[in-house]
């Protein structure tokens, strides 16, 4: 049977979780420190978590400022990646935001991560520029784009 997926608005105390699966997940992990302004910065940032058995798996981490979004970080943990986790919290994130339209939303990846690239290019992001040497190690980011017409109306 497939695990029930939550998606909910992240909490302080799911700070230690998040900051476990962001060591997993990334080679150049967020500070606690940047994670927790992430998690507090309101009304400009916002953050959804995917929760299966109660256990945080993954979580989306976003900004918000007139009509632009901006995805500052998405991670689901290695052990849940590619069942579902990361297009349930894509899916989600729409409903978080308020009511407004159009918008632009941007995020960067890096160069080499290919599934993520096809993850993104999935829900209709299109690559529009690259930063050079965006990433502690030197490598490219590509910047990516994807114009919402309607946001915030989203039914789940």
């Amino acid at each position: 049977m497939k695990p029930r997926i939550v998606i909910r608005t992240v909490k302080i105390t799911d700070l230690p979780q998040i900051m476990d699966i962001e060591r997993r997940v990334f080679p150049h992990p967020w500070t606690e420190a940047h994670l927790m302004f992430e998690i507090t910065n309101k009304p400009v940032s916002g953050t959804t978590v995917a929760l299966i058995d109660n256990e945080i798996v993954g979580y989306l981490m976003y900004h918000l400022i007139y009509d632009v979004v901006h995805i500052n970080n998405i991670a689901v943990d290695s052990t849940r990646q590619r069942k579902g986790v990361g297009r349930l919290l894509m899916e989600s994130f729409y409903r978080y935001l308020p009511e407004r339209q159009p918008c632009n939303i941007f995020l960067e990846v890096d160069q080499t991560n290919q599934a993520a690239i096809r993850f993104y290019k999935k829900f209709g992001f299109e690559e529009i520029d690259r930063r050079k040497n965006y990433y502690p190690a030197g490598g490219d980011a590509l910047v990516m784009k994807k114009k919402l017409e309607n946001y915030g109306l989203v039914q789940a």
